[in-house]
């Protein structure tokens, strides 16, 4: 329909460096190759999101800088998600006690990431109670272990 966003997945593109000039003309070159030219990115190419990385958000030469100067109208913005997960990173960092869960996890993830009878081993603990459910988010992180405390007491 006319108006409404479209998202696709285009493709994963192996980078020579991390420059700036290098991801702005791999970014650039991956779209050309799927139709995306100069004259639609122009017309249709409304936003930009990233990670705040300075090479991709910095000021002057970075891939965001190159695109804006490239596509004018373009909107560039420091993504939501990233941005939360920083300030939630930066709210545990205050915290003790949660910086003692965090090592806690790192803990845990370094046993079961190493070590497929670990990993069968719990997922038979958590199998018994009925649910496991590990994600990347730190709410998730903290919600899972909550959640999964027996799975984790049992098996322990």
């Amino acid at each position: 329909m006319h108006g409404e966003p479209h998202f696709m997945f285009l493709d994963l593109i192996e980078l020579e460096d991390q420059s700036a000039m290098t991801i702005f003309n791999s970014l650039v070159d991956c779209l050309a190759f799927y139709g995306f030219d100069d004259d639609y990115l122009k017309n249709h190419l409304i936003g930009f999101a990233s990670d705040g990385a300075s090479v991709m958000l910095g000021r002057k030469s970075a891939v965001a800088a190159r695109i804006v100067e490239k596509y004018p109208t373009v909107i560039v913005w420091h993504c939501l998600n990233h941005r939360l997960e920083l300030a939630v990173s930066n709210a545990i960092k205050e915290v003790s006690a949660v910086n003692h869960f965090q090592a806690f996890f790192e803990k845990l993830h370094s046993i079961y990431s190493r070590s497929p009878k670990n990993q069968h081993k719990l997922d038979d603990c958590a199998e018994e109670i009925g649910h496991v459910r590990w994600v990347a988010s730190s709410y998730r992180t903290v919600s899972a272990v909550w959640n999964n405390y027996q799975s984790l007491y049992m098996h322990f």
